[in-house]
């Protein structure tokens, strides 16, 4: 180049840098805009790479959310049509697959698969511990006696879960009365007077049912005028039973009874007595059962309470209730009922079961109802009753619940499906060793409720306190941050953690039960009393002892 230059004339050279030059700035704004494309594509791989790792987040917590909304679906489904029983001998279900809606439309009909051959579902059995001769003694004489109480209930009232009831009809316990149906004056027409005699009676037992009937009572009293003085004084009114109202004793026991026994409503009643000609509005039910229970329970309430509170161990629990037309709340807000009751193991007196009804779950509750207790108080681990301890600087030990923490180990297993599992892998599996562990604890625990609270300090100490350290062990040794375990495995897990001072509280004295399972079967009796746990027409249950 610089040989093929020397000959160029000073104009062709000027001509050919200017050129020359032209070419570099077309260069260097090509190379400009090259560098601020490739900063825009820069820019926008970024932003590319950010939302893919925003959606694969995003997709993460979606799939979460769907597992859990799937395993508390199933959950539902097994509380729904499944047995309530969270024994480790009970949790023997099938995949969740095989669950269906008894009440689908699209389920076949009755008989349509006579002749074939019926699908078997697989059900794993778990292996049983074999039991020592008394031990199956004692298995049978405990079979025997709930044999006959069973028959008992069902000579009694028949048996309310399969509708049997006695076959023989059973009229010994009503009163009888004997009607003697003849007319003399027809056999004298007929036969003539002193032509016949009674050789003998045939005898026929009706049930009479006679008609329920209402009518008014008008009470007159006199107004006395006194001839000496010439004053008037009047007689006192007959005592009512509500001050300003015509209730009397029977007709209120009989709302009441249709209502909290029979659950009929009181819409239903009050139609009812419309048909016998006497209309009472449901408020003036409603309000006859309030004014009631305020002026009559209230009494042998805090009566109650107040023996309760002098006890030193109780067990409490809360259950939801819904509360129509309640003042200054929505009707779909849940309320709560409390349900307070002596201990379970405590033999100092008669037991004293309570329920309170509330309209939040606040603490408030229980610093009012717990002031003047002292002791320990079983319950689950609602933040509420660790709260009120804390508060009571001693005076009252919160004390934990096995049946809560086994409940979360049984609905972690459940929703494995261990239908498809052979019996070493569900024995491999942590959450069936925790079942394990927690039912020797029971075991261990049931062979000691019929002795005194001393011989059971010290049949726990030797035999319970092992099983319970062992158990908390096996806990400790998982790493919550195992990717293996499910969340509801690491939710049971940080439960006992967590709890594991009141869950060990029952083993430093003998009246204190291991789980509050007292409470809450207390709780169920209450859900019997209150069919679907609504109240209607504005009736608020302030207290029930």
């Amino acid at each position: 180049f610089e040989n093929s230059i020397r000959d160029y004339s000073k104009q062709h050279l000027v001509s050919l840098c200017v050129e020359l030059k032209r070419d570099n700035c077309a260069l260097g704004s090509a190379l400009k805009e090259y560098r601020a494309s490739d900063t825009a594509m820069a820019r926008d791989y970024q932003k590319v790479l950010d939302e893919n790792k925003n959606l694969k987040a995003e997709l993460a917590s979606t799939q979460k959310a769907l597992e859990h909304s799937q395993e508390q679906n199933e959950l539902n489904n097994r509380y729904r049509f499944g047995a309530h029983n969270e024994k480790l001998n009970a949790l023997n279900i099938p995949s969740g697959d095989d669950i269906t809606d008894p009440l689908s439309e699209e389920q076949e009909p009755e008989g349509h698969a006579a002749g074939q051959e019926k699908k078997k579902k697989k059900v794993v059995a778990f292996p049983e511990k074999e039991k020592s001769e008394e031990e199956k003694k004692k298995a049978a004489e405990d079979r025997e006696a709930r044999a006959r109480a069973r028959k008992m209930a069902l000579d009694a009232i028949g048996d309310s879960r399969t509708r049997k009831m006695p076959t023989k009809m059973d009229l010994s316990g009503l009163p009888h009365t004997d009607t003697y149906d003849i007319d003399a004056k027809a056999l004298d027409e007929e036969y003539g007077e002193g032509g016949w005699e009674i050789a003998n009676w045939h005898k026929k037992d009706l049930l009479r049912h006679p008609m329920v009937s209402h009518y008014v009572e008008t009470v007159h009293t006199p107004v006395i005028k006194i001839l000496a003085t010439g004053k008037l004084k009047s007689s006192p009114m007959p005592c009512v039973l509500l001050k300003g109202s015509p209730v009397t004793p029977e007709v209120l026991a009989h709302i009441i009874y249709e209502k909290y026994f029979k659950s009929v409503p009181l819409y239903r009643q009050s139609a009812d007595m419309l048909n016998l000609g006497l209309f009472i509005p449901r408020q003036d039910m409603s309000n006859w059962i309030v004014r009631f229970s305020d002026e009559y329970l209230s009494i042998p309430y805090y009566y109650m309470q107040k023996l309760q509170c002098a006890r030193k161990y109780g067990q409490c629990d809360e259950s939801t209730l819904q509360v129509l037309h309640e003042p200054d709340r929505d009707a779909r807000t849940k309320s709560y009922v409390w349900v307070h009751t002596t201990g379970e193991l405590d033999d100092e007196g008669n037991p004293i079961v309570i329920f309170v009804y509330e309209p939040t779950r606040g603490t408030d509750h229980l610093r009012s109802y717990y002031a003047s207790f002292s002791g320990a108080l079983s319950s689950d681990a609602y933040g509420a009753y660790s709260l009120l301890s804390k508060e009571s600087c001693g005076r009252i030990l919160s004390c934990g619940c096995f049946m809560h923490a086994r409940r979360r180990f049984a609905e972690a297993l459940e929703v494995i499906k261990i239908g498809r599992l052979s019996r070493e892998q569900i024995e491999a599996l942590p959450e069936y060793k925790a079942l394990v562990l927690i039912g020797k604890i029971y075991e261990a625990e049931g062979k000691l409720k019929s002795l005194s609270p001393e011989e059971r300090l010290d049949g726990r100490i030797k035999t319970v306190r092992p099983l319970v350290e062992a158990y908390f062990s096996f806990l400790e040794g998982f790493d919550p941050a195992d990717p293996l375990l499910s969340e509801r495995m690491k939710d049971a897990i940080s439960y006992s953690l967590n709890q594991k001072e009141q869950l060990c509280r029952f083993l430093e004295d003998g009246r204190i039960p291991c789980d509050n399972g007292y409470a809450l079967s207390e709780g169920i009796t209450y859900a019997h009393l209150f069919p679907g746990r609504r109240i209607e027409s504005g009736f608020s249950l302030k207290r029930c002892a």
